[in-house]
């Protein structure tokens, strides 16, 4: 299960700047043409990810901000640099029409618009709003994608 474990300072290989991580899910019946699609993506930008992880995903849950739906969850690691960074940004922004989910817990640029595409953030923000929690429990991704 943890294949990277057996390479000392495997994290080394993207340099000092370190990587960027983006896992999404995408429904089932979307997953060969997304898969496909990322892909080529890579090709034509001519970009190489060290890792790249498929995994099938099961029944979803009732959680406001759920990732897990039924589908394929697809991580790769890019190296840290901005056209890498544009890259994720551009790809998430050309699947989020199939019913993609990016994984905030790794997220660090997804951006505000894509976001409320992916999720529904009624009943999350409600829940925000009666508890008085909009002044309080803020991060930095909350700021970013408006939550």
């Amino acid at each position: 299960l943890f294949n990277l474990d057996k390479i000392k300072n495997w994290n080394k290989l993207y340099g000092n700047d370190g990587f960027l991580q983006c896992q999404f899910v995408v429904p089932s019946d979307n997953a060969y043409l997304v898969i496909n699609k990322l892909f080529e993506y890579l090709d034509n930008k001519s970009l190489k990810s060290f890792l790249i992880v498929l995994k099938k995903f099961g029944k979803s849950n009732m959680n406001y901000l759920s990732f897990p739906i039924p589908g394929i969850t697809v991580s790769l690691d890019l190296k840290m640099n901005s056209k890498n960074k544009k890259f994720i940004i551009d790809f998430q922004n050309s699947i989020n029409k199939y019913g993609t989910h990016v994984y905030l817990a790794k997220d660090s640029i997804l951006n505000k618009k894509t976001f409320k595409n992916s999720y529904d953030l009624n009943k999350f923000k409600k829940v925000r709003k009666k508890y008085k929690l909009n002044n309080f429990f803020n991060s930095f991704q909350s700021l970013r994608l408006d939550l």
